[in-house]
C-alpha cells in the first residue's frame, strides 16, 4: 500500500480462506491468505508460480465472490468495506511495462476521477523485482520471496528488514518438517508438470496450424489447377 502512495493498515487478523459455495451451483474458492485489517478491509492475498495469463480474470472473480458472501438482506452500502487484492505472480503478467509493483482501481477513463475506493488491486511479479521496487520494507519481502538459498540471504535480508525475522522463523519451521516438505515437492513436481504441458500443447497447436494452412494452399491449388484458373496476385 505505502509503495502505491496509498494509506496503509497498522495490523491484520488471518481469516477463514474458504469462500464458500451458497449453493451446489456455485463454485467454492479458497484464497491462499484472507485477512481483515484494523480498519475493517477485507486483505486477499494470491500466490501463483504456474504461469496463467488469464489471472487477472481469476483474481477479479475472487474480489466478487467476497461480495456475495455478504447477506444481502444486511446489506448496507455506504458502509461496505474495500476489498484489497494483492496477487504475488512467479511470472509476467504485463511484458511491456518493466515495474515490478502494479496498482488498480477503478477510474472514469475521461476524467480520470476515482469511481469507489471499494476496489484495489495489487499486482507483484517477482521476476521484475530487481531495482524496480521504490518501497523498502516492499524490496526485502521481494529478496525473500525469490532467494535461490535463503539460508545464505537470511542474515542480509533480516538486516534490511527486521519484520522478516519472524517470516524466516516459519521458514526455519517448514524445513524441519518432512511431511510438509514431501507435500511441497510433490506440488513444485506439478507445477513443472502443468508448465511442460502447456508448452507441449501450444507448439503441437502452432504445427497443427502450419499444417492447416498448407493443406488449404494445397487445396486451393488443385482447385486453380482443375479449373485451368491461373490465381491473381494483389
Amino acid at each position: 500500500m505505502a509503495d502505491s502512495g496509498l494509506t496503509t493498515f497498522a495490523s491484520v487478523d488471518i481469516i477463514n480462506p474458504y469462500n464458500l459455495k451458497e449453493s451446489k451451483n456455485d463454485h467454492q474458492t479458497i484464497v491462499d491468505v484472507k485477512a481483515t485489517t484494523n480498519t475493517n478491509e477485507v486483505v486477499i492475498i494470491e500466490i501463483q508460480v504456474g504461469i496463467d495469463k488469464k489471472f487477472a480474470d481469476r483474481a477479479l472473480y475472487y474480489w466478487a465472490k467476497n461480495y456475495t458472501l455478504l447477506e444481502e438482506s444486511k446489506i448496507k452500502y455506504r458502509s461496505l468495506k474495500p476489498i484489497i487484492c494483492i496477487n504475488i505472480l512467479n511470472f509476467e503478467i504485463d511484458d511491456e511495462y518493466d515495474r515490478a509493483h502494479t496498482t488498480y482501481d477503478i477510474r472514469c477513463q475521461e476524467t480520470g476521477r476515482l469511481l469507489t475506493d471499494k476496489f484495489l488491486m495489487h499486482f507483484l511479479e517477482l521476476s521484475k523485482f530487481i531495482n524496480k521496487v521504490s518501497n523498502k520494507d516492499l524490496l526485502g519481502w521481494c529478496k525473500y520471496l525469490t532467494s535461490n538459498n535463503l539460508e545464505d540471504d537470511i542474515m542480509s535480508i533480516t538486516k534490511e528488514n527486521p519484520v522478516l525475522e519472524s517470516a524466516v522463523e516459519y521458514y526455519k519451521k517448514f524445513t524441519l518438517d518432512k511431511d510438509l516438505i514431501d507435500e511441497y515437492t510433490k506440488h513444485e513436481m506439478y507445477i513443472r508438470q502443468q508448465n511442460d504441458l502447456i508448452e507441449q500443447a501450444k507448439e503441437q497447436g502452432e504445427h497443427n496450424k502450419s499444417i492447416a494452412i498448407a493443406k488449404n494452399l494445397f487445396g486451393m491449388a488443385r482447385l486453380f489447377s482443375t479449373k485451368n484458373i491461373r490465381p491473381q496476385l494483389m
